[in-house]
């Protein structure tokens, strides 16, 4: 991946868009001018001349074919979800197993589905009783013995 570099003349260009997915003009220009040749090739379209033929004699003409229907031109990549369980063709993994239910008695599970918070212990962080029980036990009266 590079988002800019050479064209086909040398000249340092910007190869790809501003979204960094899709290739600008000049990077579309450098792509197909490495592939232009192998497909010419691969697809049988090549110039007269530029391949010698053993079952054409030599210096006969050579049919060119027709030429082809335009292309279609895309000019963006379409979006796509990385989420998209339907990229791979599966809703799960690989030799996943099922999930394990949910065991409804757990501390955890009373406050997420219930909203109930366990009960408190006496001394912990989150005891919020008052007055505290050891606090509540003693006499609070200021009653003056003579």
């Amino acid at each position: 991946f590079v988002t800019s570099g050479p064209n086909i003349n040398g000249q340092p260009v910007r190869l790809r868009a501003d979204d960094g997915i899709n290739i600008s003009k000049a990077g579309k220009r450098k792509l197909a001018f490495y592939t232009e040749k192998p497909l010419l090739k691969i697809l049988g379209l090549t110039a007269p001349g530029s391949m010698i033929t053993p079952s054409a004699p030599a210096g006969a003409p050579v049919e060119t074919p027709a030429p082809a229907a335009p292309p279609i031109v895309i000019d963006r990549t379409a979006p796509m979800l990385l989420s998209d369980p339907a990229l791979d063709g599966g809703s799960e993994l690989l030799g996943a197993a099922p999930p394990a239910k949910a065991n409804p008695d757990l501390p955890g599970e009373k406050l997420v589905v219930e909203g109930k918070a366990p009960i408190a212990s006496p001394g912990r962080a989150d005891d919020f009783s008052w007055p505290p029980k050891a606090a509540a036990a003693t006499d609070t009266t200021t009653a003056i013995n003579r």
